[in-house]
């Protein structure tokens, strides 16, 4: 978190979570946020004859000192400004708007909440001290408890991959003329398929899938009509270079082999990714043999072999 060039304050507001099919930023759509609860007081200036907004947001907690416990901001908009009487006659006129939409609620599990909602500040932000004398502070993979929010996504197709990026936001320099600022998602987008991650692939020796099988050249499967599952990264590489067969519940690292009818190997495949990181329980296969030709039509066999367990399958390809 950095302080504003402007006002010399940190203006944090709030972080956004973004879903897109595509690494382009224009595809980006917005489905979740969190922002603090604060409020922007407008001013009445006769000098000018208009409304100003001359100071950052205010927060709730802010206002009730000012203004008494029970001050309730919303209820003083531009149509009943709040009178603050001023010996001399002089009264200062204020009106308040809400900054951002004030999405400050953490217990509805439906948007961004915390999942650990009764969880105490940290008696230390060491995390080594803490694994030693606070055990209970963390999450299993050694994060605090208390910093820790989830948004989950619901309604996702398991065979497409979701490009996911969390934002940040501030609430600008009100005093500058300058609006809220925000980070693009395609800063830290990460792309996952809503899949079994590959601890639960090998705990449970879930059973290597494939898709779409039968292949069939004549589906464009490079639209969305026919599922997307080629040239996801929007790049055009030609319809040869482009055909894609998808292995998913696979373990993090396994040896993917595609033969014939009669044996003979047709291409290798080495799957080595890092344990439950995204992604790592698919692999793409581009229909490119070993002899670096397209593949033809033909029923062939592939296996899976890794160190928990080997498997057989069949796959079908209609060119």
């Amino acid at each position: 978190m950095t302080k504003d060039v402007f006002s010399n304050k940190l203006d944090f507001e709030g972080y956004r979570v973004y879903q897109s099919l595509s690494p382009r930023v224009n595809d980006f759509v917005f489905v979740s946020s969190y922002d603090k609860e604060d409020y922007n007081r407008f001013v009445w200036k006769n000098s000018q004859n208009r409304w100003v907004l001359p100071t950052p947001p205010f927060t709730i907690d802010s206002l009730k000192y000012m203004y008494g416990e029970n001050f309730q901001p919303l209820a003083h908009g531009i149509d009943n400004p709040f009178i603050v009487n001023v010996p001399g006659g002089n009264d200062t006129l204020y009106y308040f708007s809400r900054q951002d939409w004030n999405a400050s609620n953490l217990l509805d599990t439906m948007k961004i909440h915390k999942p650990f909602p009764n969880e105490p500040f940290p008696l230390t932000l060491n995390p080594d001290s803490a694994a030693q004398k606070y055990p209970n502070e963390l999450t299993p993979d050694g994060q605090f408890k208390y910093f820790e929010y989830q948004y989950t996504m619901r309604n996702l197709l398991p065979s497409q991959p979701y490009y996911i990026s969390v934002t940040a936001f501030d609430y600008g320099s009100p005093g500058h003329n300058l609006g809220a600022l925000e980070t693009k998602p395609t800063n830290n987008m990460v792309a996952e398929y809503p899949q079994n991650p590959t601890g639960i692939v090998e705990k449970s020796q879930l059973r290597v899938m494939v898709y779409p099988n039968p292949y069939r050249n004549d589906q464009n499967y490079r639209s969305i009509e026919g599922g997307g599952f080629e040239n996801r990264n929007q790049i055009d590489m030609g319809l040869d270079r482009s055909h894609r067969i998808h292995f998913t519940n696979l373990p993090h690292k396994c040896k993917i082999k595609i033969f014939t009818l009669d044996g003979d190997l047709v291409r290798e495949l080495d799957h080595d990714e890092v344990k439950d990181s995204p992604g790592s329980m698919h692999h793409e296969w581009n229909m490119i043999t070993r002899n670096t030709q397209l593949v033809v039509s033909g029923i062939y066999y592939y296996t899976v072999e890794s160190e928990y367990g080997n498997q057989i399958g069949k796959l079908v390809i209609i060119m």
